[in-house]
């Protein structure tokens, strides 16, 4: 991503963020001999011709999005490369592969069937959503948010750390992604964003009052780094208002 940092003339200038190493592979025998993925990939010009006419218009990027994606443990050796710290396999499907962007599709309409070309587009890992108004545009990032979200909590894997909590952790799933848990926005009603820590970990819903009961809007969660977690009691409940909205 970028960021926006000003200079010694008090100037804005638009910096890259430096997240740490961005590992290139060369996969061109690999893709060589690779059974080809024929699912079709969006034309520009056809999505263009869709999005043109829309005042408004909102634009994501899908972070790692290609990395969300698990490879099959019997073909991970295939990723492998070497380095000089060693030679490694990709658990989760990288750049660089030749089906990665038609299996990257394949997985965004799973997801968004039912709202690509009409309140939405996807192209390669950058998504597009737009209309007509600036409520209508944001009801809908807020309708592809949720489904997004939604489907992320429903697919995560059961703990390995403690069996006797699967069937409380499938509850817990099936709790948080059925309506009416998530609400959409509300922007004529007060925000409510209720935060905690713990040793390891913050924490932090944002909802609305809705006839006296909370309802949540967005859920957020970050585990703390090794400095963070030695702040005090007090310290880490600031950290969580601070880093999860």
């Amino acid at each position: 991503g970028f960021t926006v940092v000003e200079n010694e003339e008090n100037e804005l200038i638009p910096t890259r963020l430096v997240t740490g190493w961005r590992v290139c592979i060369d996969y061109q025998k690999l893709n060589e001999a690779t059974r080809k993925d024929p699912f079709p990939l969006p034309f520009m010009d056809q999505m263009l011709e869709r999005l043109v006419g829309n005042e408004y218009y909102c634009f994501l990027d899908g972070f790692s999005g290609y990395f969300q994606i698990p490879i099959d443990p019997r073909d991970q050796e295939k990723t492998m490369f070497t380095c000089p710290y060693g030679t490694f396999a990709y658990r989760c499907m990288p750049f660089g592969l030749c089906n990665a962007p038609g299996t990257f599709r394949r997985c965004m309409l799973a997801i968004f069937h039912d709202m690509v070309e009409k309140t939405m587009e996807v192209f390669m890992d950058d998504f597009s959503v737009f209309g007509n108004s600036f409520e209508n545009c944001l009801s809908r990032l807020d309708e592809m948010l949720q489904r997004a979200k939604v489907d992320v909590i429903a697919k995560l894997p059961n703990p390995t750390s403690v069996k006797d909590c699967i069937k409380d952790f499938q509850t817990l799933k099936k709790e948080l992604t059925e309506a009416p848990i998530l609400i959409s926005l509300n922007w004529d009603l007060p925000f409510e964003l209720m935060c905690n820590a713990s040793d390891f970990a913050i924490g932090a819903v944002l909802g609305k009052r809705h006839e006296k009961h909370f309802k949540p809007i967005h859920y957020a969660s970050k585990t703390m780094t090794d400095a963070e977690s030695n702040y005090t009691t007090t310290e880490k409940e600031m950290l969580a208002v601070v880093k999860n909205p």
